[in-house]
C-alpha cells in the first residue's frame, strides 16, 4: 500500500500537523506532499500565518502525478488548499481518501481565513459537502463535531521520553511564564504580552514560536525551533491562551515536561485539563484574570508542583503515539482493502 501524506506545512515551521506526520514516517513508508515540501510557497498569500501553495498549471500536475501513483490518500488540515485539491484529484481517479481532522472546519473557516460570514457559510457548505467524499475522518476527541458518518476517534501522542523535567535548566532568579506555538490572531499571543506588561519585575515571557508580536523587555521569542523540551524545561509554566484549538500538542508537551498549564477551556483540552489536578483554566480573556491565576500557582511551589507531577502522569498514560499512530495504520489498510474489493 503506497500511501501520499497531503498537509499544508513543513519545516522549518513546527505544529501538531508536522509532528503527526513525522511520527507516522518513522513507523510506516509514506510520501509527503505539502507546501514547502513538493510545493513552492507562494510570496503573496498566507493562510493563517503559514505560506500558501504557489497554484499554477505545475502544482496541479504534479499534485495530480502524485495522487495517481499512490494508492491511499491520507489529509492533514483539511479544507486547506493542498488537501482540497488533492481531494478531488483522488475523486477522478479513483483513490481511497482519508483524513485527520487536526482543526475545526468552521473555526478554520471563519477564525483563520477571516472573510465575510455569507462569503464563509458558503465555503463551509463545499467544505462539509467534499469532506462526505472522504471514506474515514479520525477526529482526536470523543466530543469533537460531528462531521462524517465514519468518524473514528483517535488521539494524538507524546514522546515522553523526550520531553520530560529537566529542573537543572530553570532560572532560579526569574518567573518564566512561557508559551509554544504561532504567533497568530487565533493563538490570541497578545493576551499574554498585555499579561506581561501588569507583571512584576522578575516576570518573563518565553514564546517558543514564530510570528510578529511588539517587542518588550522582558519579552523572549525564539523563532521556530527542533528542541522545544529544551525552552519548555526554562519555564515555570504553561500557557494556551488560544481561542481555537482541537488536541494542542503543545499543552500535552509542556505537561509532560511535569509543567502546571493555564489554558482556554476549547477543543480536547476542556477534557484533559482537570481544575487544580493537571492545570487550570481562563475563561476570560482579561490580561489581570490571567496574572492573578499565575500568582497563585508562583506562591504556591507546592501546589505547581504536584499538579505538574499530575499532568505528566496522565500524559504518560492517556497519549501514546505508538498506540495512536498504529490504530490509524490498521484503518488505512482495511480502506484500501475495502477499496479494492469494491471496484
Amino acid at each position: 500500500m503506497k500511501t501520499l501524506i497531503v498537509l499544508e506545512t513543513w519545516d522549518p515551521q513546527r505544529d501538531g500537523v508536522i509532528q503527526f506526520v513525522k511520527e507516522y514516517t518513522k513507523r510506516y513508508d509514506a510520501t509527503i506532499f505539502s507546501t514547502g515540501h513538493g510545493a513552492k510557497p507562494s510570496k503573496w498569500m498566507k493562510i493563517a500565518g503559514y505560506p500558501a501553495p504557489k497554484i499554477g498549471l505545475r502544482y496541479l500536475r504534479d499534485i495530480a502525478r502524485n495522487v495517481k501513483e499512490h494508492d491511499v490518500i491520507f489529509l492533514q488540515g483539511y479544507p486547506g488548499l493542498n488537501s482540497t485539491i488533492s481531494l478531488i484529484f483522488a475523486k477522478w481517479y479513483n483513490k481511497p481518501v482519508a483524513s485527520y481532522a487536526h482543526i475545526n472546519i468552521q473555526d478554520f473557516i471563519q477564525t483563520f481565513l477571516r472573510i465575510p460570514k455569507v462569503c464563509a457559510q458558503i465555503l463551509f457548505n463545499i467544505s462539509y459537502w467534499l469532506l462526505q467524499k472522504v471514506y474515514i475522518v479520525f477526529v482526536p476527541y470523543p466530543d469533537y463535531p460531528d462531521i462524517h458518518p465514519r468518524q473514528s476517534v483517535t488521539p494524538l501522542g507524546v514522546d515522553i521520553e523526550k520531553f520530560c523535567k529537566k529542573s537543572l535548566l530553570k532560572n532560579k532568579t526569574k518567573f518564566v511564564v512561557g508559551y509554544c506555538g504561532r504567533i497568530s490572531p487565533e493563538k490570541n499571543v497578545e493576551l499574554l504580552r498585555n499579561m506581561l506588561i501588569r507583571a512584576p519585575e522578575h516576570y518573563e515571557l518565553l514564546i517558543v514560536g514564530d510570528g510578529e508580536i511588539e517587542p518588550h523587555p522582558k519579552l523572549k521569542v525564539t523563532g521556530f525551533v527542533d528542541d522545544p523540551d529544551r525552552y519548555y524545561n526554562q519555564m515555570d509554566i504553561f500557557i494556551m491562551p488560544s481561542r481555537t484549538e482541537t488536541t494542542s500538542l503543545a499543552t500535552l508537551e509542556a505537561m509532560a515536561c511535569e509543567l502546571p498549564v493555564i489554558v482556554s477551556k476549547v477543543g480536547f483540552m476542556a477534557s484533559y485539563v482537570k481544575k487544580n489536578v493537571t492545570g487550570q483554566f481562563l475563561l476570560q480573556d482579561s490580561p489581570d484574570i490571567l496574572l492573578s491565576k499565575i500568582q497563585v500557582l508562583e506562591h504556591d511551589p507546592l501546589l505547581r508542583e504536584q499538579i505538574g507531577k499530575n499532568a505528566r502522569q496522565m500524559v504518560a498514560y492517556s497519549f501514546s503515539w505508538e498506540r495512536s499512530i498504529n490504530r490509524i495504520h490498521k484503518k488505512l489498510n482495511k480502506m484500501y482493502i475495502d477499496h479494492i474489493a469494491n471496484t
